[in-house]
């Protein structure tokens, strides 16, 4: 460590204890070689809690010394230390985080960890000059010039931890993980690509999630690429009748009244067939620490959050709806970025006001989802009645890599379906 930067920072936008203890419960569940990894990567002064501090320094003292985590060796290490106040609190805490490490249960340890040095790196920059004695201008700035020097150098160790193609990615293009599914849309947009945020914004049941089904039902049934959807609002058997409604062309509302018939039976059965097994995986937490880590052990092409407003952010954020929101928004940008990955994250509106087309403006809580986002996607009804069918009117708000306007699909929500408008 750099000496006299190694200081706390007490900046809520530096630090997050939810993705640290995330990170420890990995640790009860990790492979040798990657533990290896992470306990070479990783030093105690990097967490900000001092439980934290505490429970890693002694699992890195533990690993060294008999090559595996023995948590009883921890447990009794932890006793000493003096954050805990007693020797029975250190045990309990260490207790606490084998008893509930399925918390972690799929989470990418190597990418918590390179979370947890981002933060730890970000608190030593703000710091940059803390403790320097130097009297002479020069001396003070080449002494903080090698602090600044050793901030990247563990930066870019971070980035040979977890990705060992980064500079091949920087240096190339992003490739569509698919087309879109209606001729208009692809024309502009050009591809559902890696490492892009799409947000997809519109009143009240206006259509959002509907619209995501189709992309999930195209990229993870049709094209077998790995895809992960978090809920929170509809349960996991609730979406997977919905997405097969959606492939089988089935009215769902019919079948749940008994009318369907054999040979719609037959169609569902095929449809939910092909969906059980795609590599589609449903999350049901609102917990953006947990949704990042899980998703980044299934790593997925594509990643949908339905919707982003109903997540929450680490503790010391909340209070401000607009930094938590903005918090998330850069999360699910930072991972579609370092995860070569789609991100596609629904956004509520803030004001229902139906009776005219949603602007930019009215992305709900932070401004911040629009300026993260590669492209918006803002959904219209003109039916006062909620037909179910008529036309979805698609303003392409933003587009970071092209042209803007507005785009007609027809929609059929007995079936859950979205068409091109000349299809219909």
């Amino acid at each position: 460590m750099t000496d006299g930067i190694d200081v706390p920072v007490a900046d809520e936008e530096l630090y997050t204890v939810e993705t640290e203890h995330l990170l420890l419960n990995a640790l009860a569940l990790g492979e040798s070689h990657d533990i290896a990894a992470v306990v070479d990567y990783l030093e105690p002064a990097d967490f900000y809690a001092p439980k934290h501090r505490a429970v890693f320094e002694a699992a890195k003292q533990c690993f060294r010394q008999n090559g595996e985590l023995n948590w009883a060796t921890i447990a009794e290490l932890c006793m000493t230390a003096k954050c805990f106040g007693s020797p029975r609190s250190g045990v309990m805490f260490v207790l606490d985080i084998v008893e509930y490490a399925f918390r972690a249960s799929g989470s990418d340890l190597k990418y918590l960890a390179t979370r947890v040095k981002s933060w730890a790196l970000k608190r030593k920059a703000k710091v940059l000059g803390y403790g320097i004695n130097e009297t002479d201008p020069e001396a003070w700035l080449e002494k903080a010039q090698e602090r600044w020097n050793e901030i990247i150098k563990q930066k870019e160790r971070g980035a040979d931890l977890v990705f060992s193609a980064a500079e091949a990615f920087v240096q190339g293009v992003a490739e569509p993980v698919a087309p879109w599914l209606w001729t208009d849309l692809e024309a502009l947009l050009q591809g559902i690509r890696e490492g892009h945020l799409i947000v997809i914004g519109g009143w009240a049941g206006v259509g959002k999630t509907t619209l995501a089904l189709n992309i999930v039902n195209d990229v993870a049934v049709d094209k077998q690429k790995q895809t992960v959807f978090v809920s929170t609002e509809i349960d996991a058997p609730a979406l997977l009748e919905v997405l097969t409604a959606c492939r089988s062309g089935v009215d769902m509302n019919k079948r749940r009244r008994g009318y369907a018939s054999a040979e719609e039976e037959t169609k569902w059965s095929l449809a939910l067939a092909s969906i059980t097994e795609a590599p589609l995986h449903i999350l049901t937490t609102d917990n953006i620490t947990e949704i990042v880590s899980l998703a980044a052990g299934l790593k997925p092409k594509l990643l949908v959050v339905d919707y982003i407003q109903n997540i929450k952010a680490p503790q010391n954020l909340h209070g401000n709806r607009a930094q938590e929101v903005a918090y998330i928004s850069r999360e699910l940008k930072t991972f579609a970025t370092r995860h070569r990955c789609a991100v596609i994250a629904i956004s509520q509106l803030r004001r229902p006001d139906k009776e005219r087309k949603p602007r930019l403006f009215d992305l709900k809580e932070s401004g911040d989802i629009e300026n993260d986002a590669d492209v918006v996607l803002l959904l219209w009804r003109s039916d006062k009645n909620r037909k179910s069918t008529g036309t979805l009117e698609v303003n392409i708000a933003k587009n970071r890599w092209g042209e803007t306007g507005t785009r007609r699909l027809a929609y059929n929500f007995t079936i859950r379906r979205l068409l091109n408008h000349t299809d219909a």
